[in-house]
């Protein structure tokens, strides 16, 4: 498994979870002093086409890797980009084809860049500098299996979306030298 101490991995257990809120709130965060490339991965299942936003337009190849430079459109890549990322990413793949565009993708930009990164599925693939899980409640009898992704999990907060939890956690989330730590809870 590559390790990458240089991305914050943000995944979640729904939408809604806060997952872009976190993301866009740690790039904001850090923007001043640091070029963050924003990435945003979703692994394309049958069926789950209209779970991923409007990228219509793309083609069905195995994979596609895009660059935003859409500020405008309330699509989670336009938000990365407005609060601050230099560059924002956004690749679709396969389920077969998902550690074949990771692997492109960081080819292209190199390993040394502070990436922060939507993605539950890429922790299967490499071990980022923070894993962070947002977690909504959900509804009875719809829950997901999530205990592989929370035994992983560096930090699980349970924000429902919620500014003021995720406030507190950006404010733990640093980039020291070539990589993401989180400092610990103060606990209050």
């Amino acid at each position: 498994m590559l390790s990458l101490p240089n991305i914050l991995l943000i995944g979640g257990n729904s939408r809604h979870a806060g997952k872009t809120s976190l993301a866009c709130s740690i790039i904001h965060s850090h923007s001043e002093k640091l070029s963050i490339i924003g990435l945003k991965i979703t692994t394309i299942k049958p069926g789950n086409f209209d779970f991923h936003g409007d990228h219509s337009g793309e083609p069905d190849d195995a994979y596609t890797i895009q660059e935003e430079t859409d500020f405008s459109s309330e699509k989670d890549t336009s938000q990365m980009l407005r609060s601050g990322a230099v560059n924002v990413y956004y690749i679709r793949a396969g389920e077969d084809f998902f550690e074949e565009a990771i692997t492109r993708f960081l080819s292209e930009i190199g390993h040394n860049h502070p990436i922060v990164c939507e993605s539950r599925s890429l922790r299967n693939y490499l071990k980022p500098g923070i894993f962070c899980l947002m977690m909504r409640y959900p509804e009875p009898g719809k829950e997901k299996d999530m205990h592989y992704y929370t035994s992983l999990a560096d930090e699980i907060c349970y924000s429902g979306d919620d500014p003021a939890v995720i406030a507190k956690l950006t404010d733990r989330i640093i980039f020291m030298d070539t990589r993401w730590v989180l400092a610990p809870s103060s606990g209050k």
